[in-house]
């Protein structure tokens, strides 16, 4: 039913006076159908009015319509159908006259204030207002501190509360002479009971479609879906519901629960004969080339060329979920007319992420010369350095650098890319390098390299600052490769010392676990009480899930030297959960989290710690935050999130 509009199971009167004229026929033994039915104290001349209005009505005198029924209910004021049907045509009328005063809307709702606080047991009073407030904003600024969601709320309750009552509390009633024909007649009851089911059960799906509508309005995804989903499995055909279940979860990040409620979309909008295409068909491309990459699903995507603002938002959602190529093949639909800075920033991003270090340093060397926006030009130089100095093209870096030294200025950064350039070309002086120690230039970081260029030579300074740029852009192999340019990246005897705690990360990420912590003993023995030490060792040790009292021990170690530290906190949380203690691990981690609320890896954590407790809408709820904030993080917890 939902779909249409609300209204339809508002202001449909026609089976309500048919539920009327029900009641007055002579049928004993037949339960009235609910909701909703006319009160015991409905007089004659009152259910008279109300034919009289609902005839006036069906012939368009709405004026000769709201005449009759306040007629009714001045003679009945305690009648909650009569008052209903008031409303229904007060709010009809507001809605057919274009040019209302907006004094009657006003007038209307506090009219049903007062409906609400009398028939306090009636669901429909506060459905109306519910959905109202949510239907149209023409309402609902005339009621600020209404709470749609807490009317609909009640609206459930009752319902449910009337719901749930034993059928011979509906149906029987002992003090009733007539019960005995009531038994005599079981198929009339049970079609009765039938009937009265099927209403209550329609307007359930509309009070749970309107609490979606809402939640969805509120950016509150994980409900709304909840909603929708309750929507869809009561109502199988309900088309609409499948398409905002399928929108609310692709929200929370469950892609592959998204994909199905899509599809029974596309298929209801087929069976409908709907015109056009339905609506949901690039979200379904692009899901199914999210999870399953493909010739076929990636084809589906190509009639986004036409559109480059819309194939960039989609190429830029494939990047930050780390799927490079799969940008990159979009990409390539965009016509070359249609190329722009966005267009090259999302590009030269997936090739770099990708380690194609010559593909971009060949592609900005040649927009760099042609290219006269400043903005482009500041990113095709930025790449070109830093691409040309991960693919060892040092001589050429340098020259580079020095041949737009407008654009040097303007971008202070590139300075470190040139200077380890420098650093890295034996014959040449290293004026670039000293620039580093001018005092405009100066930061720990920076003061650390020019250290290591005077204690160690230019060589390992250079080697040390490109393994520092390789882990900084997660590619380990990438830095056990510079390392290997000069020293065997596992003799602890031979290596420099600011190689080691990076080279044991680089090792531990390609699965050398053993060789990693061997390089951390080899670290804290020389410095026993460095707190980045003890816990990134801590941590590594319960990530692979070895030594897990060690990890605890170095871990606290870490913390008693700063006991606020949030990566600290952290740690002592994970290897609190790898121990199975889940209970102080969550404490742990919400203590981490108040510190940094929006740190994806605590996020994660605190997500597998709550699925332990058995807590699994609060870890999905995490996971779904953590998904958004780290793309690394995406498609490792989607196989927990929507398996």
């Amino acid at each position: 039913m939902v779909g249409g509009s609300w209204r339809g199971a508002l202001f449909g009167f026609g089976w309500w006076v048919a539920t009327l004229l029900y009641a007055a026929s002579p049928r004993e033994g037949v339960t009235l159908p609910e909701p909703p039915r006319p009160q015991a104290g409905t007089s004659e001349v009152g259910l008279g009015l109300l034919l009289k209005a609902q005839y006036a009505r069906e012939t368009g005198d709405l004026a000769q319509a709201l005449a009759f029924v306040e007629e009714a209910r001045r003679l009945q004021p305690d009648d909650a159908d009569i008052a209903y049907f008031y409303l229904s045509l007060r709010i009809e009328n507001v809605e057919e006259n274009a040019f209302t005063s907006q004094p009657e809307r006003a007038e209307v709702l506090v009219v049903l204030k007062e409906m609400l606080a009398h028939f306090v047991d009636d669901y429909r009073f506060p459905l109306m207002m519910g959905s109202l407030l949510i239907d149209d904003s023409r309402w609902s600024q005339f009621a600020e501190v209404e709470d749609p969601e807490r009317h609909l709320l009640r609206a459930l309750e009752l319902l449910q509360r009337d719901a749930s009552r034993p059928q011979s509390d509906l149906s029987r009633d002992q003090s009733d002479p007539s019960q005995n024909q009531r038994d005599a007649a079981p198929d009339q009851n049970q079609e009765s009971r039938q009937v009265r089911d099927a209403a209550d059960l329609e307007i359930l799906v509309e009070v749970h479609f309107n609490l979606g509508r809402y939640y969805w309005s509120r950016q509150r995804y994980a409900d709304a879906a909840e909603a929708f989903e309750w929507v869809c499995a009561r109502d199988p055909r309900n088309t609409w519901g499948y398409y905002y279940a399928g929108q609310s979860y692709e929200n929370i990040n469950h892609l592959r629960t998204a994909l199905r409620y899509y599809k029974q979309f596309q298929k209801l909008r087929l069976d409908e004969v709907w015109p056009g295409k339905p609506p949901v068909d690039l979200n379904v491309s692009i899901i199914q080339a999210l999870l399953e990459p493909s010739e076929t699903a990636l084809q589906d995507l190509a009639m986004l060329g036409s559109n480059r603002r819309m194939l960039l938002r989609v190429a830029a959602r494939f990047l930050r979920v780390e799927r490079f190529q799969l940008g990159i093949q979009l990409l390539d639909f965009l016509p070359a007319s249609d190329w722009n800075t966005d267009y090259f920033n999302y590009l030269l991003y997936a090739h770099m992420q990708l380690g194609n270090y010559d593909l971009v340093f060949e592609l900005c060397r040649d927009r760099l010369v042609q290219s006269g926006e400043p903005a482009a030009q500041d990113l095709f130089f930025n790449h070109l350095l830093e691409a040309g100095l991960l693919a060892g093209h040092y001589q050429e870096v340098v020259d580079w650098y020095e041949r737009f030294p407008e654009l040097a200025r303007r971008e202070e950064n590139t300075l470190l890319s040139a200077a380890l350039a420098e650093m890295l070309l034996p014959d040449r002086e290293v004026y670039l390098v000293n620039r580093l120690r001018e005092p405009g230039m100066r930061n720990a970081y920076l003061d650390q390299l020019v250290e290591d260029f005077d204690c160690y030579g230019r060589r390992v300074a250079g080697l040390r600052g490109l393994l520092d740029l390789s882990v900084a852009r997660n590619d380990a192999l990438g830095a056990i490769q510079v390392v290997a340019e000069d020293f065997d990246p596992f003799d602890f005897e031979k290596l420099p010392e600011p190689f080691k705690e990076n080279t044991a990360f680089a090792a531990i990420q390609l699965g050398f676990a053993d060789e990693g912590f061997a390089l951390y003993d080899s670290l804290l023995a020389a410095d026993p009480e460095n707190p980045s030490l003890n816990n990134n060792y801590g941590y590594f040790l319960a990530d692979v899930g070895v030594g897990l009292r060690k990890a605890e021990f170095l871990i606290q170690r870490a913390l008693d030297a700063a006991p606020e530290n949030g990566a600290y906190l952290d740690s002592l949380g994970w290897v609190l959960y790898r121990q199975g203690r889940y209970q102080q691990a969550r404490d742990v981690l919400e203590r981490a989290l108040e510190i940094e609320p929006n740190d994806p890896e605590k996020l994660a954590h605190l997500g597998d710690v709550l699925a332990a407790l058995g807590l699994y809408r609060e870890a999905k709820a995490c996971w779904s935050k953590a998904m958004d904030l780290k793309g690394a993080l995406y498609f490792p917890l989607l196989d927990k999130l929507d398996p």
